[in-house]
């Protein structure tokens, strides 16, 4: 008769190593770290590369490339409307940027007459960069200009840093640039009609001991949404990939199988798409079986 008594301790001891290893691979679960997108914001200080002013008054002739002031306003018989002119190398702002802010900053250095009323000057984009330094009244009034996004700051007679927000034409400029990387602007006074008022502010030639090096300059915080950038979160160590889906525990026993005797098991398992889902313990059955 099979006496089923001799292996009550080995089922016994089988089953709590079975729950513990059902247990233990249960709560080994599986944490998906997903990478998040962030758009860096970059703030960019971009100094003039080049700078003048054009006089109506000396027509088509004249050219103040390397002045050390930029005029703008109407001066005397001499210079009558002035108009100044920038040029800035936006190469470092990639295509499809969000311009979060942009201010354009000039010093200024000289102002006539000096107990002069404040006047505003207009910031605009000029809509071709096919001009230089050495261009004249004649050749800066055919340039195409728009000011749909023009920027406008009042100047009074105090010498120092004067700013105009340009967030929109920055902006505008980068939407519409395509494959061009300078940005050229022209300023104009609301005075230049009438009267004499002018204003000098400090341009990249003049001296560094006389200015400082007070440069015109744009300042440009934007970000990059062309290409975004990945910051990975941490991975846990060790991440089981993916759970277990079948334990398989067995044995060779050879002969009879004495009373407390300790069989050793071998176990196998294989990775799947989920935590245990099935166990199989196998013996083989000694031949010949030996029954008491």
């Amino acid at each position: 008769m099979f006496n089923l008594k001799k292996f009550l301790p080995q089922i016994s001891i089988l089953s709590i190593l079975l729950i513990s290893i059902v247990l233990f691979f249960s709560m080994w679960y599986l944490v998906k770290y997903q990478t998040s997108v962030s758009h860096a914001s970059n703030m960019t200080p971009f100094i003039v590369e080049a700078d003048t002013f054009v006089a109506s008054a000396e027509g088509s002739e004249s050219n103040y490339a390397t002045n050390n002031r930029i005029w703008i306003g109407r001066g005397d018989d001499k210079f009558d409307k002035q108009r100044g002119l920038l040029q800035f190398n936006l190469e470092k702002i990639p295509p499809k940027s969000a311009i979060q802010m942009a201010t354009l900053s000039l010093y200024l250095s000289g102002i006539e007459p000096r107990n002069d009323e404040a006047i505003s000057i207009r910031v605009s984009r000029i809509l071709s960069d096919s001009w230089s330094e050495e261009i004249n009244w004649r050749d800066a009034e055919k340039l195409p200009t728009t000011t749909t996004d023009s920027a406008i700051e009042k100047i009074d007679f105090q010498e120092g840093w004067y700013t105009w927000t340009v967030d929109s034409l920055v902006q505008n400029w980068v939407n519409d640039s395509q494959n061009l990387t300078l940005l050229s602007l022209i300023l104009i006074s609301d005075k230049e009609n009438s009267g004499h008022h002018e204003r000098g502010f400090w341009s990249k030639d003049c001296e560094a001991s006389d200015c400082n090096s007070n440069y015109p300059r744009l300042e440009i915080t934007f970000e990059d949404s062309s290409t975004p950038t990945p910051i990975p979160t941490q991975t846990p160590t060790p991440t089981p990939t993916p759970g277990i889906n079948t334990l398989r525990l067995s044995s060779q026993l050879v002969g009879a199988i004495a009373y407390d005797e300790k069989i050793t098991y071998t176990v196998a398992f294989t990775n799947g798409p989920a935590i245990v889902s099935s166990v199989v313990v196998t013996n083989s059955v000694p031949c010949p079986l030996s029954i008491t």
